[in-house]
């Protein structure tokens, strides 16, 4: 096919895409379904599916998908004894077919790929062919409006049911299938989020993500009190952690971004965002992803522009907030920034434990191998602890650590 850098060969194969969805179907027809069976047409599925996909194809792909994840009329799967990830496998091979139709994952892959062929046409016209080799074309969608919509709502549905449970569970799916757009689906995601009032959160989120990627905005400290300090006490996670990243963003460089009196300290920022009542971690995480944490460590930037910040004390009082930290998409999760710093203190790990905060405590643990020199006393304390769970890993690493002559003096 022709495209916008040159001739591609055809992709896929639509008669070995037809053969395993014949037999995927006849598959799940039995009771119950065996996982070996559909994990290898899932995987032909995937590695056949032609550019050009039909309606009909495409129906019964997510049809299919639905059925084995759960999303709509549920089958059993069974999974052999000796095949641990068996169940897994089939959630991750459907999950990823049913991206794979409702957003355009590869558009960024897509765009790079076009900039660097212009390039090449110019510069080194030899080099055309090598850069073209994982080029993509816009995925087709052989529906209007209503048959998408028709064939979406049983995800939505589902996505509903998730939400009951898990408010910010939809987050990560919504984020994909607005950044990475896909008509007719692309539509019918934000009719979706308008209906659930979260609509105008998204796109504002959006259009904090994008200021900051541009790192070009400029403005007073008089605007960023008035309209971004009070989107850190937002009730939507996604935004207060969009908000504090492109706040971190400012942060880089304040003598630059920012202008007029009334300044912010970069003390005086940590502290407020330590003070909020709620997703205190997503702010935090959110304003170290911005500042660009992780050139030298995670957290150098914030002791240069906090250099009188007690950084331990700063991270307890945000781990006071004890709310499960949510997954927010376009920004990174204030553990890991944690786990990426304390891995090799075992001190501070220590501290961790003792204020029960066992998930960060492990990560630090676990995040060497063998664990640095000094956690074994960190494992012993965790050991001991009231967290059974936590308990018995940290007592079973310990053994295993031992017999293997591993540990740190």
């Amino acid at each position: 096919m022709t495209t916008r850098v040159g001739r591609l060969p055809p992709e896929g194969d639509s008669a070995a895409f037809d053969a395993a969805l014949d037999a995927l179907e006849a598959a799940l027809g039995q009771d119950p379904v065996e996982a070996g069976t559909v994990t290898p047409l899932l995987r032909q599925l995937s590695q056949s599916r032609p550019l050009h996909i039909t309606a009909d194809q495409l129906t019964r792909l997510l049809t299919a998908c639905y059925h084995l994840t759960g999303i709509d009329n549920a089958v059993a799967v069974t999974v052999d004894e000796a095949d641990a990830y068996g169940s897994q496998r089939v959630g991750w091979s459907c999950g990823s077919l049913i991206e794979d139709s409702l957003f355009d994952e590869r558009r960024r892959t897509r765009a790079h790929i076009e900039r660097s062929v212009d390039h090449a046409r110019v510069l080194h016209p030899d080099q055309i062919g090598d850069r073209t080799m994982y080029y993509r074309p816009l995925p087709n969608v052989p529906l209007d409006r209503d048959a998408a919509k028709a064939l979406l709502a049983p995800y939505l549905r589902w996505l509903e049911g998730r939400c009951e449970t898990e408010p910010t569970a939809h987050l990560k799916i919504v984020w994909d299938a607005v950044t990475y757009p896909l008509p007719p689906f692309e539509g019918l995601f934000w009719e979706w989020l308008d209906t659930r009032g979260e609509g105008e959160d998204m796109r504002l989120a959006l259009s904090l993500h994008d200021l900051r990627e541009r790192a070009q905005q400029r403005l007073s400290w008089s605007t960023f009190e008035a309209r971004l300090l009070p989107l850190l006490e937002a009730e939507n996670p996604l935004l207060v952690a969009h908000a504090a990243a492109f706040i971190g963003s400012l942060y880089n460089d304040p003598e630059d971004r920012m202008q007029g009196g009334g300044a912010w300290t970069g003390d005086r920022i940590l502290s407020h965002i330590a003070s909020l009542t709620r997703h205190r971690r997503a702010a935090a995480g959110g304003f170290l992803h911005g500042i660009d944490a992780m050139d030298p460590n995670p957290f150098s930037e914030v002791e240069r522009i906090a250099p009188d910040l007690d950084l331990a004390d700063w991270v307890m009082t945000i781990l006071e907030d004890r709310a499960e930290e949510p997954y927010i998409p376009g920004v990174q999760m204030f553990w890991f920034y944690l786990h990426e710093h304390y891995d090799r203190d075992p001190a501070m790990v220590m501290r961790f434990i003792e204020a029960g905060h066992m998930g960060v405590a492990w990560m630090c643990i676990t995040e060497n191998h063998p664990p640095a020199e000094g956690m074994e006393r960190a494992l012993e304390l965790m050991a001991k602890g009231s967290d059974v769970d936590y308990a018995g890993h940290a007592q079973r690493l310990l053994d295993r650590l031992r017999d293997d002559g591993a540990l740190g003096s």
